[in-house]
């Protein structure tokens, strides 16, 4: 555990930042050393500095921490009737990261970190470099590393559903301070545009910072005012960065690199031979172990193979491999990294015994992924209808909702339209939103197990049913709660053995004398 400071040194540290306003601290409270920083008032115990955060905080909150051992708080202003010591601040996102460094003792100074952001991919490139860093890490005898993804974080001690892409600040340092203790030396996390845009990683640096792509997302009065605000927000990764790995062939590109360049050395993938890590687009194809391409770098050459489907995830890879060779990978394990690493919930595929119906179960949540996914299983399943379940999330990334209507009309037969994580937003307003932007049939379910059942059982003939959002996630957020829920591909293998069932009955009743 990290030494105790005294809450005069929390103080100090506020001062030493510029964010200090006032203190009202008497002397003995200022000499007792903190041994709980939280803004959950449910988390409080022993001598505790509660911090007052949050659009939904309430005075009983600071109240109720108080009741169970709060010595002091941290605000942007006093809350009244509370005669408890109140440290005042005029930066309370800053103020998160000035204590919570202090407390944990700079924990993310002690790993060697990659940051990986973009709007597409970085769930499955931060698994991929997962995958290859684990192999070779075991090879020397560590550790593998700790992540930190929109799916899962596992720290060396817990492993857990994500539901935030990038922890706030005192989780943040939690889950550094955990892996340090547990001996591991990297962290591969992804980094989203809201911690960028708040500062949740301010102070970090990132040994490599890979941006993967670009696309409109993530805009809403609560996010992202425009696009140029979201897109901005990721640069930021570069602020803080020895090296920036950029796919070369997104768009925006040569303003990405711009940027990257005037912070930090520069590493390129993508299709052409000028980038630093190229693959030639006519060298990919279709294996039955999975996906073979060509690498041409100046770490690693000849052909690898990833078993995910789905040819987007090339680039994934391309970026996994260019920020292993700053890394010093050997390429034995880049090769079988690569070929080991699956992602949870990502491209999962589940076939029928007739092949009649095919499922895919994937996190797809924005329109260049929904696009990624329908173009690459339009083309690999010709002659196949698809048919689409999904949602959309509420009160936050409110273009989803049109461009799901946009693109599953685009590929689809039908869609079913279903509950996603609707928040305090009725799902009601949600699907009639989505249903507005749609062109072809659909319908509207809120119960998703259901709405799977009438994809895959329901609909006729052979067909793809592409199940898209929630990938393995088994909580639904509902109101200001996390909802336990059956994961999508636990439903969907569960309704394909249901179907294998029937359709072997049949034939048996079909065969007898």
């Amino acid at each position: 555990m990290a030494e105790l400071h005294t809450l005069q040194e929390y103080v100090e540290a506020l001062r030493t930042a510029g964010i200090l306003e006032s203190t009202y601290v008497d002397e003995v409270t200022a000499s007792l050393p903190i041994s709980c920083l939280t803004y959950d008032s449910r988390k409080v115990e022993g001598s505790a500095l509660f911090i007052v955060k949050g659009a939904h905080f309430k005075p009983d909150f600071l109240r109720n921490a108080i009741a169970q051992g709060a010595v002091a708080y941290v605000a942007a202003q006093a809350v009244e009737n509370v005669l408890t010591p109140a440290i005042i601040v005029n930066d309370i996102r800053t103020a998160l990261v000035v204590l919570g460094q202090l407390f944990y003792d700079h924990p993310t100074q002690a790993l060697t970190t990659v940051g990986i952001t973009g709007t597409k991919g970085k769930s499955t490139t931060t698994y991929y470099l997962r995958a290859i860093l684990s192999a070779w890490l075991k090879s020397l005898g560590k550790q593998g590393p700790a992540i930190l993804s929109s799916i899962k974080n596992f720290d060396g001690e817990r492993e857990e559903e994500a539901h935030l892409t990038t922890p706030e600040p005192l989780e943040l340092y939690e889950h550094f301070a955990t892996a340090r203790r547990a001996g591991i030396s990297t962290m591969v996390m992804e980094v989203s545009s809201q911690a960028l845009k708040y500062g949740r990683v301010r102070g970090m640096h990132f040994a490599v910072a890979a941006f993967t792509n670009i696309s409109e997302d993530h805009i809403s009065p609560i996010e992202h005012s425009d696009f140029e605000d979201y897109y901005t927000s990721k640069l930021k990764i570069f602020d803080a960065a020895s090296v920036a790995v950029v796919n070369a062939d997104a768009d925006l590109a040569e303003r990405t690199l711009a940027y990257a360049r005037e912070r930090c050395d520069v590493l390129t993938y993508g299709s052409s031979p000028e980038y630093s890590v190229c693959c030639p687009p006519e060298s990919i194809h279709n294996t039955p172990h999975g996906i073979e391409f060509q690498v041409i770098s100046s770490s690693y050459t000849g052909n690898f193979m990833i078993s995910m489907p789905g040819r987007f995830n090339v680039s994934n890879a391309l970026c996994a491999i260019a920020i292993a060779g700053e890394l010093g990978v050997p390429e034995e394990f880049v090769r079988s990294g690569l070929r080991a690493a699956q992602v949870p919930g990502r491209m999962e595929m589940f076939h029928s015994r007739d092949e009649r119906i095919v499922a895919v179960v994937d996190y797809a949540h924005n329109r260049l992924s929904y696009e990624a996914v329908l173009n690459s299983i339009h083309h690999e399943y010709p002659g196949y209808p698809l048919v689409a379940v999904c949602g959309a999330t509420g009160i936050k990334a409110l273009d989803r909702r049109r461009d799901i209507g946009e693109v599953m009309s685009a590929y689809c037969a039908k869609l079913y339209i279903t509950e996603d994580d609707s928040y305090t937003e009725p799902f009601e307003s949600i699907a009639a939103e989505i249903a507005r932007y749609t062109t072809i049939p659909y319908e509207i379910n809120q119960d998703r197990v259901q709405s799977i059942h009438a994809a895959m059982i329901d609909f006729p003939g052979k067909h793809v049913v592409l199940v898209l959002g929630k990938g393995e996630e088994n909580t639904q957020a509902r109101g200001t709660e996390y909802v336990r829920v059956q994961p999508d591909s636990d439903i969907v293998r569960g309704f394909i053995t249901e179907y294998d069932a029937q359709s072997q009955s049949t034939t048996r009743t079909h065969s007898a004398p």
